[in-house]
Order: structure tokens, then sequence, then C-alpha cells
């Protein structure tokens, strides 16, 4: 029992699941089909038990007939209908498969009838064209969305205000399909809008309207009322009367006023249709917040030149106590290498002073006290060369204390020399004849030619420099050997040399030889030499300084145990020297 009910089960649900699975004309015939036979099975039934007598056999007769003639004629309706729906199901699945394929979303079939499957369709189209409204409105959003995006990505990027302006112009344009516009900021020292950018509007509107007052134009209007101004068609507007529709003329215009949070003007956004039309609130939402990021821009724009500038000024401050501190810095250093170049000179100055004065001050001593004690004495003669060993000596200490007071002069820039045209050889023979009476061992020749052009110099200054040279010469060079001065004209300067044949200078000292009290240290291989030298170190310094002071230069060529020869250059008595005078 079980299984057969079982069976009966599955049997049932295959026929459902295969049932399904039929078209619905083959279901509705069925469903007739079924229906016929239970009129039939009742009508054999009821023959069954009435079948013997003759009502009942018309009556089954009847029945039969007339159950014929409904199963024909439902057969032939439901055979009809169902023809008929199939083809109009299957026409509605073909058109929304096109439909689908052609990304339309309207449905249209052939039908008198107004019937459900009408009504459904009706239904669909409904719903399909609110889909795609939903879609194109999606569409729009996503739109405006993606500029709002490109615009704050490029406000973000950009520190240029004309260029920003520019490209948030374009796009707003774009996105609204209106195809003008422009930027005007407000500049607050002359009290004007001034055109930043423009795109797509007529060359000779853009230099009329290149810069406004406030009040003056749609643009000025807007900036005076800080209010949103909408121009159906500025050809109504008294300042835009001539205009004429074509190309690069906006008939309809909105002009949005830019302002900062604190209230201040920043300047006026303006889009332009070259048709009249109004715009929707979708538009002037998009404009409003286009203009609104635009102002954000131009004041983070407006701070962050200012902080530049400060930045800059800031730096070009801390540039410059930076440099004035190592200024400062170095001048302190050479300050202090000046200070301990002072302290040296100072502590070397008592040594080499004290030393110097002690032997001079101790021979004037000690011959003033053996004249004293035996001037009764002494013969004429005796004394004579006590008084000359006085007067030598005096005229060293004398000599010293004058180099001290020229050095110091020079040191300190004060040191005056009066120069004038004069004829050097003169100047040289004069100098040389004075040489030969102090060292009458010595031969002094002096090599000149005869005609040379005249000097501008201080001829007092110049004999002190060739004396001090010459002196110089005496002193590093055996005595009898000769020293040789020679006068020449080269380079357009003329140059004096003063040439001895002594032990010369090593070449470790050529650079240290100009210097004050700079004295080479003595020789262990020629102490005879060094036995002679007196001095403390000052007579070549003062003739470098005598003869920069004559914007000249001097300087040594030497050979170890061959001689020296300092030589110096002096400018000649040109009219341009002439001109520029002392």
């Amino acid at each position: 029992m079980k299984n057969t009910r079982g069976l009966i089960n599955r049997i049932d649900r295959q026929i459902k699941a295969a049932a399904r699975s039929w078209p619905i004309g083959r279901r509705f015939l069925i469903a007739c089909v079924i229906g016929q036979f239970t009129i039939f099975i009742a009508t054999i039934a009821f023959l069954y038990k009435f079948g013997s007598s003759q009502m009942a056999k018309t009556v089954v007769i009847t029945l039969t007939s007339f159950a014929a003639l409904m199963v024909l004629a439902t057969i032939l309706f439901s055979w009809a209908y169902t023809r008929e729906f199939a083809r109009q199901l299957t026409n509605l699945k073909e058109s929304i498969r096109d439909q689908v394929t052609h990304s339309k979303l309207h449905i249209s079939l052939e039908t008198d009838s107004r019937d459900e499957l009408w009504e459904l369709i009706v239904e669909i189209n409904e719903l399909l064209s609110a889909y795609q409204n939903a879609l194109v409105d999606l569409a729009k959003r996503t739109d405006r969305f993606s500029l709002l995006n490109m615009a704050a990505a490029a406000i973000n990027r950009s520190y240029d205000l004309e260029e920003l302006s520019t490209l948030l112009v374009e796009d707003v344009i774009r996105g609204i399909n209106w195809g003008m516009g422009a930027v005007y900021l407000w500049d607050s020292d002359e009290e004007i809008l001034k055109l930043v950018c423009s795109s797509g509007i007529d060359e000779d509107l853009i230099r009329r309207s290149e810069k406004l007052k406030l009040g003056n134009g749609l643009a000025g209007q807007a900036a005076k009322t800080q209010q949103i101004i909408i121009t159906e068609d500025i050809r109504e507007h008294p300042a835009y009367s001539y205009l004429e529709p074509g190309p690069g003329i906006p008939i309809t215009q909105v002009s949005i006023p830019m302002v900062a949070e604190s209230g201040e003007l920043l300047g006026v956004f303006q889009v332009g249709n070259p048709e009249k039309t109004y715009p929707t609130e979708d538009d002037l939402n998009l404009l409003a917040t286009i203009s609104n990021q635009l102002a954000v821009a131009i004041v983070k724009l407006n701070l962050y030149e200012q902080v530049s500038l400060h930045a800059e000024q800031l730096e070009q401050q801390v540039e410059l106590r930076t440099r004035e501190l190592a200024e400062a810095i170095d001048e302190l250093s050479v300050a202090l290498e000046k200070a301990k170049e002072a302290d040296k000179v100072k502590t070397l100055l008592l040594s080499t002073v004290s030393h110097e004065l002690r032997t001079p001050l101790a021979t004037i001593k000690g011959n003033t006290s053996l004249i004293l004690e035996h001037l009764e004495k002494l013969e004429p003669a005796k004394l004579r060369e006590h008084l000359t060993d006085i007067e030598e000596e005096t005229d060293k200490l004398t000599e010293l204390i004058n180099n001290l007071l020229e050095m110091n002069r020079i040191e300190a820039g004060v040191l005056h020399i009066r120069r004038d045209p004069v004829n050097l050889v003169d100047v040289m023979s004069s100098v040389i004849s004075a040489a030969r009476l102090r060292m009458s061992d010595r031969e002094i020749n002096f090599d000149s030619p005869r005609h040379l052009p005249i000097a501008y110099v201080d001829p007092r200054r110049i004999e002190q420099i060739v004396a001090n040279l010459l002196d110089n010469a005496a002193k590093y060079s055996a005595k009898g050997t000769p020293i040789d001065v020679i006068l020449r004209e080269e380079n357009d300067a003329l140059t004096v040399s003063v040439r001895d044949y002594g032990q010369g200078i090593p070449a470790a000292h050529i650079d240290h030889i100009f210097e004050r009290f700079y004295q080479i240290p003595r020789s262990t291989t020629n102490p005879s030499a060094d036995s002679v030298r007196k001095g403390i170190g000052l007579g070549l310094a003062i003739c470098r300084g005598l003869v920069e002071a004559h914007q000249g230069k001097i300087w040594v060529e030497s050979q170890v145990d061959e001689g020296s020869t300092f030589t110096f250059c002096l400018p000649i008595a040109t009219p341009d020297v002439l001109a520029k005078g002392d």
C-alpha cells in the first residue's frame, strides 16, 4: 500500500514538474479536455444508473451531443485563444530581447484588444520609462559629482589662479552644456572687477567688459548686491541692448558672486548660453557649489601667496642676518688674528727694540762717562774719537726711532706723500752721492739712459727707499763688493733695481722678506756675514709701504751665495696720472 502511494506521489511530482515547463496553450487545452472528460464520466454514470428508462436514454443522448459540441467548441476556442496568446507572449519576449540588445527601453505590440496582456505591457513601459529617467538622472548626477571631484582635485593641485579659473570655467560650461563662461576677481586697491579668464565669449564683448566697477554690467550688479543674478535675455539689459544673437554672445547669463566666509568680496563667476533658456535647479546648485569652491581656492591662494611672501622675506632676513653674523665672525676672527699678531709684534718689538737700544745707549753711556771722568787728561784726538762714537750711536737711535714712527704712519694709513713731476735721474744721483760718502769702502755703480720720462713721485720718499735698499745691500754683502743701481723704463713705468753680490736670500724667506720685524735667521754656514747684521727688520717693510703709496710694486730676486736684486716700479707722469693727482 505504501509502495503504491509513493509511486503515485512520484508520478504526481513528475507530472507537475513537466506541466510547469509546458506552454500556456497546452496547459489550457489539457484543462479543457479534463473538464470535458469529467462531464463524459458523469454521463456514463448517469446512464449506468438510469439506463433502462427511455427518458434516461434521451437525456444521455442529449448530454452526449451537447458535451461533444462543447468539447469541439472548447477545442477550437482554446486553440485559437492559446495561439494568439502564445503569439503575443512570443512577440513580447522578442521585443524585450530587442530592446535590451539595442539599449532601448520601450515595448510596443500590435494588438487591438485591451486585455490583461495589453495592461501588462503598459505597466512595463511605465516602469521602463521611470527606470530610464532614473538612469538619465543618475548619469547627470554622476557627471556633476565627477565635475565637482575634478574641480576639487584642480583646486588642491594648482597654485596658479588664472590657470585654475580657466580649468574650472571650461569644465563647468562643458558639464552643463552652456558653452560660455568667465571669472572676474575683485581688486580692492583699484576697486574694480578684473577679468581673469573667459571661454567661448566674443572678443569684442570681452574688451568692453575687461574691467567693471561695482554696479556696472551683470557682473558688477552681482558683486554689488552679492546675490545670484539670472538674466534670461541680456539684450533686455540696457548695457547689452546692442548685442545680436551669434557665436560668442551669451543670451542667457548667470552671474554668481564669490564671497569669503568673512563677507569679503572676492569676485564673480559667470556662465552663458547662446540660446535663450533658463537654468535648472540642479544647474544652479552646481554653479553655486563651483563658485564656492573657487572662492575657497582664491582665499587659499591669497593666503599661500602671503605665506610665501612672508617666508621669502623671512628667508631674506635670515640670509641677511646669517651673512651679517658671518661677516661679524670674520671680522672678529680678523680682529683676534690682528690682536694675536699685535701681541706678537709687541713682544717682538719690545725684544728687538730693547736689544737695539741697549747697544748704542751703552756705547753713548760709556763714552760719556769716560769723557766726564778723564776730560782733563784726554787728548783732543782721543776726545774727538769718543764724541764721534757718541754721534754715530745717536744717529742710529734717531734712525731707529724714525723707522718706528714711519712704520706706524704707514700702518695707520696717515703716511703723506707729496708727488710732483720730477726727473728721477737727478733724484737717484743725489741719493747715490750721499751713499758713497757713507760707504767709502764700497763701489756704487749707477746705470741709466740719458733720456727717461718724467716720474710722478715724492722725491724725498724715493731717496728714502733707495737709501734703505743701499744700506740693506751693504749690510748683507761683504765689504769691498760693489752695489749696482739700475734705472730703466719698462711697461709704461720706471723701474729702479739695487743689486748686491752678497750671500743672497734662501727661497723659503722670499715671501716674508718685506714683512715688518722679519729677519732671516742667523746662518750656520756663514757666521761672519751674520755678525754684521743690525737693525730691527723695518727697512724693507718701510720700502714696500712707500712704494705702494706711489701705486707701485716692489719685489726681490735672489740666489744664495750670488746676491740679491731689489726692484720697484714707479708711475710715469702721463696726462692721465697727472689728472688724477694725489
